[in-house]
Protein backbone atom coordinates (compact mmCIF):
# COMPACT_ATOMS: atom_id res chain seq x y z
CA UNK A 1 0.00 0.00 0.00
CA UNK A 2 1.69 3.37 -0.79
CA UNK A 3 0.15 4.79 2.44
CA UNK A 4 2.32 2.71 4.41
CA UNK A 5 5.58 4.33 4.21
CA UNK A 6 4.13 7.91 5.02
CA UNK A 7 1.96 6.42 8.26
CA UNK A 8 5.79 4.83 9.14
CA UNK A 9 7.10 8.36 8.79
CA UNK A 10 4.57 10.22 10.86
CA UNK A 11 4.84 7.74 13.65
CA UNK A 12 8.68 8.02 13.42
CA UNK A 13 8.47 11.69 13.73
CA UNK A 14 5.58 11.22 16.94
CA UNK A 15 7.58 8.64 18.69
CA UNK A 16 11.39 9.73 17.75
CA UNK A 17 12.31 5.85 17.15
CA UNK A 18 11.83 4.26 13.76
CA UNK A 19 8.51 2.87 13.24
CA UNK A 20 7.75 -0.40 11.27
CA UNK A 21 3.86 -1.33 10.05
CA UNK A 22 2.73 -4.78 10.79
CA UNK A 23 -0.22 -6.87 10.45
CA UNK A 24 -0.60 -7.40 13.83
CA UNK A 25 1.45 -6.77 17.38
CA UNK A 26 1.36 -11.04 18.09
CA UNK A 27 3.15 -10.60 14.50
CA UNK A 28 5.50 -8.14 15.41
CA UNK A 29 6.39 -9.60 18.72
CA UNK A 30 7.12 -12.83 16.43
CA UNK A 31 9.32 -10.75 14.41
CA UNK A 32 11.13 -8.91 17.03
CA UNK A 33 12.11 -12.35 19.09
CA UNK A 34 13.28 -13.70 15.38
CA UNK A 35 15.89 -11.37 14.75
CA UNK A 36 17.04 -12.15 18.47
CA UNK A 37 18.20 -15.79 16.82
CA UNK A 38 16.67 -17.58 19.63
CA UNK A 39 17.28 -21.17 20.00
CA UNK A 40 15.54 -22.70 22.81
CA UNK A 41 16.53 -19.90 25.37
CA UNK A 42 13.99 -18.59 27.67
CA UNK A 43 11.60 -15.92 27.72
CA UNK A 44 10.35 -14.58 30.28
CA UNK A 45 6.77 -13.28 30.26
CA UNK A 46 4.19 -12.90 32.18
CA UNK A 47 1.15 -14.86 32.41
CA UNK A 48 -1.13 -12.41 32.27
CA UNK A 49 -1.22 -12.02 28.60
CA UNK A 50 -2.85 -12.12 25.17
CA UNK A 51 -2.97 -15.78 24.39
CA UNK A 52 -0.84 -15.42 20.84
CA UNK A 53 2.47 -14.07 22.86
CA UNK A 54 3.22 -18.07 24.25
CA UNK A 55 3.03 -19.05 20.54
CA UNK A 56 5.39 -15.93 19.05
CA UNK A 57 8.10 -17.30 21.79
CA UNK A 58 7.68 -20.47 20.50
CA UNK A 59 7.76 -19.74 16.88
CA UNK A 60 10.43 -17.67 17.40
CA UNK A 61 12.39 -20.50 19.12
CA UNK A 62 11.91 -19.72 22.68
CA UNK A 63 10.97 -21.41 25.72
CA UNK A 64 8.18 -19.08 27.10
CA UNK A 65 8.86 -18.73 31.45
CA UNK A 66 5.83 -17.46 33.45
CA UNK A 67 6.91 -14.64 35.83
CA UNK A 68 5.41 -13.84 39.47
CA UNK A 69 2.66 -10.43 38.90
CA UNK A 70 2.31 -7.69 40.89
CA UNK A 71 -1.35 -7.20 41.51
CA UNK A 72 -2.64 -5.59 38.45
CA UNK A 73 -1.04 -8.36 36.60
CA UNK A 74 2.19 -6.94 35.90
CA UNK A 75 5.49 -8.88 35.17
CA UNK A 76 7.10 -8.33 38.69
CA UNK A 77 10.27 -7.23 37.40
CA UNK A 78 11.99 -8.30 40.71
CA UNK A 79 11.30 -11.64 40.37
CA UNK A 80 12.72 -11.37 36.79
CA UNK A 81 16.10 -10.18 38.41
CA UNK A 82 15.84 -13.19 41.20
CA UNK A 83 15.38 -15.71 38.10
CA UNK A 84 18.49 -14.34 36.67
CA UNK A 85 20.13 -14.70 39.73
CA UNK A 86 19.73 -18.40 39.87
CA UNK A 87 21.42 -20.66 37.40
CA UNK A 88 18.92 -21.67 34.21
CA UNK A 89 19.61 -24.61 32.71
CA UNK A 90 20.20 -21.84 29.85
CA UNK A 91 21.24 -18.07 30.34
CA UNK A 92 17.79 -16.25 30.21
CA UNK A 93 18.44 -13.42 27.06
CA UNK A 94 15.24 -11.74 26.91
CA UNK A 95 12.40 -10.71 29.36
CA UNK A 96 9.02 -9.39 27.01
CA UNK A 97 6.79 -7.18 29.53
CA UNK A 98 3.03 -6.57 28.74
CA UNK A 99 1.97 -3.30 29.49
CA UNK A 100 -1.53 -3.45 30.56
CA UNK A 101 -5.03 -2.28 31.18
CA UNK A 102 -3.58 1.29 31.26
CA UNK A 103 -0.80 0.21 33.60
CA UNK A 104 2.66 -0.04 32.46
CA UNK A 105 6.16 -2.11 33.86
CA UNK A 106 9.15 -0.17 35.38
CA UNK A 107 11.19 -1.72 33.19
CA UNK A 108 14.16 0.57 33.91
CA UNK A 109 15.20 -2.04 36.35
CA UNK A 110 15.89 -4.28 33.76
CA UNK A 111 17.97 -2.39 31.64
CA UNK A 112 20.91 -3.49 30.92
CA UNK A 113 20.52 -7.44 32.99
CA UNK A 114 18.56 -8.89 29.54
CA UNK A 115 17.50 -7.68 26.21
CA UNK A 116 13.57 -5.95 26.86
CA UNK A 117 11.09 -6.29 24.30
CA UNK A 118 8.15 -4.43 25.52
CA UNK A 119 4.22 -5.72 24.53
CA UNK A 120 2.77 -2.25 24.66
CA UNK A 121 -0.15 -3.42 22.35
CA UNK A 122 -3.10 -1.35 24.31
CA UNK A 123 -0.56 1.33 26.21
CA UNK A 124 0.05 3.69 23.11
CA UNK A 125 -0.18 7.18 24.78
CA UNK A 126 0.15 5.72 28.70
CA UNK A 127 2.47 8.22 30.88
CA UNK A 128 4.88 6.98 33.07
CA UNK A 129 5.42 9.15 36.54
CA UNK A 130 7.63 12.34 35.04
CA UNK A 131 4.67 12.47 32.18
CA UNK A 132 6.79 10.91 29.85
CA UNK A 133 4.88 8.85 26.84
CA UNK A 134 6.36 4.98 27.61
CA UNK A 135 6.34 4.26 23.82
CA UNK A 136 8.30 6.59 22.92
CA UNK A 137 10.63 7.24 25.60
CA UNK A 138 11.46 3.42 25.66
CA UNK A 139 15.18 2.70 24.20
CA UNK A 140 13.55 -1.06 23.88
CA UNK A 141 11.82 -2.52 20.87
CA UNK A 142 8.61 -1.92 21.43
CA UNK A 143 5.49 -3.06 19.55
CA UNK A 144 1.97 -1.89 19.57
CA UNK A 145 -1.25 -3.25 18.52
CA UNK A 146 -4.11 -0.99 16.67
CA UNK A 147 -6.48 -3.83 16.87
CA UNK A 148 -10.34 -2.72 18.49
CA UNK A 149 -9.97 -2.11 22.24
CA UNK A 150 -6.56 -0.40 22.13
CA UNK A 151 -6.37 3.36 22.39
CA UNK A 152 -5.33 3.72 18.98
CA UNK A 153 -7.71 1.29 16.63
CA UNK A 154 -7.69 0.73 12.34
CA UNK A 155 -9.39 -2.08 13.14
CA UNK A 156 -5.88 -4.37 12.88
CA UNK A 157 -2.30 -3.91 12.45
CA UNK A 158 0.13 -2.79 14.51
CA UNK A 159 3.41 -0.87 14.58
CA UNK A 160 6.66 -1.92 16.10
CA UNK A 161 9.21 1.16 17.05
CA UNK A 162 13.03 0.44 17.04
CA UNK A 163 16.96 1.14 15.62
CA UNK A 164 17.29 1.83 12.44
CA UNK A 165 19.33 -1.01 11.95
CA UNK A 166 16.59 -3.51 13.11
CA UNK A 167 13.68 -1.63 11.26
CA UNK A 168 15.65 -2.77 7.99
CA UNK A 169 15.51 -6.07 9.37
CA UNK A 170 12.15 -6.12 10.16
CA UNK A 171 10.62 -4.55 6.84
CA UNK A 172 12.84 -7.49 5.33
CA UNK A 173 11.00 -9.85 7.51
CA UNK A 174 7.38 -8.35 7.61
CA UNK A 175 5.67 -10.01 5.00
CA UNK A 176 6.23 -13.45 5.13
CA UNK A 177 10.41 -13.32 5.08
CA UNK A 178 10.10 -11.44 1.62
CA UNK A 179 12.41 -9.07 1.31
CA UNK A 180 9.99 -6.53 0.23
CA UNK A 181 10.89 -3.00 2.04
CA UNK A 182 8.40 -0.91 -0.21
CA UNK A 183 5.35 -2.97 0.78
CA UNK A 184 3.88 -3.34 -2.47
CA UNK A 185 3.58 -7.08 -2.27
CA UNK A 186 5.59 -7.20 -5.79
CA UNK A 187 2.26 -5.40 -7.33
CA UNK A 188 3.47 -1.97 -8.01
CA UNK A 189 2.22 1.38 -6.96
CA UNK A 190 -1.99 1.36 -8.08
Amino acid sequence: NRHIPNLEQKFTQLVKRTATSINSCTNGVYLALKQLNLQNDPVFVPPVTFFGIGSSIVRAGGIPVFTKTDKHGLMDTNSVLEYLDHSWPKKARVALPCHINSRHNNVATLQGHIDLIEDAAPAFGTKDKDNNCIVSHSKNVSIISFSYGKPLTAGEGGMIFSTDNTAQWLKGHRYCGLDNLDGQYGYGVF
